[in-house]
């Protein structure tokens, strides 16, 4: 797999309207590679980098703005086929947006690659509505190599 400068799932991705136990997966669905083989036959696996060398950012652009409690809960996910990336692949990481959180929030957390599973090939983030239905929530989410590259200079960070 090869990393640009940012290698984007969600670019000011809308999660309106996602109400509790729905899911969204990232406009983008990242694709590591087939399992080649190297000059001696054995397998290579699809393996973009080690725990803390790769960084999971998502940056919240536009604050859910309703009252109530809607959060959401945000998942970094790998699968062995795209056409149905949902909870039930491997599950890297995951936190939560809470109702509270402010336009400009950025999370990054380093990727755990060691948790993903030999067999799996694609990668997306997964959004799942946690309480009440969002109004007005847009992210952005992508990886990097470099825990300063943001695709905005604002925003408080969270780990």
């Amino acid at each position: 797999m090869y990393l640009d400068k940012m290698l984007e799932f969600s670019d000011a991705q809308s999660l309106a309207a996602t109400s509790a136990s729905a899911e969204v997966v990232s406009d983008d669905i990242c694709d590591l590679g087939t399992g080649e083989t190297n000059a001696f036959g054995t397998a290579i696996l699809p393996e973009p980098g080690n725990a803390g060398s790769l960084i999971w950012h998502t940056l919240v652009s536009t604050a859910h703005a309703g009252g109530g409690s809607a959060a959401m809960i945000v998942e970094l996910i790998t699968k062995s086929a795209a056409t149905s990336m949902s909870a039930s692949g491997t599950i890297l990481d995951t936190f939560t947006i809470a109702n509270a959180t402010v336009a400009g929030t950025h999370y990054q957390r380093p990727v755990p690659m060691a948790a993903m599973a030999a067999s799996d090939r694609y990668m997306a983030v997964l959004y799942r509505g946690l309480t009440d239905q969002t109004d007005a929530l847009v992210v952005d989410s992508w990886i990097s190599m470099d825990r300063n590259l943001t695709d905005s200079n604002k925003g408080a960070i969270q780990t």
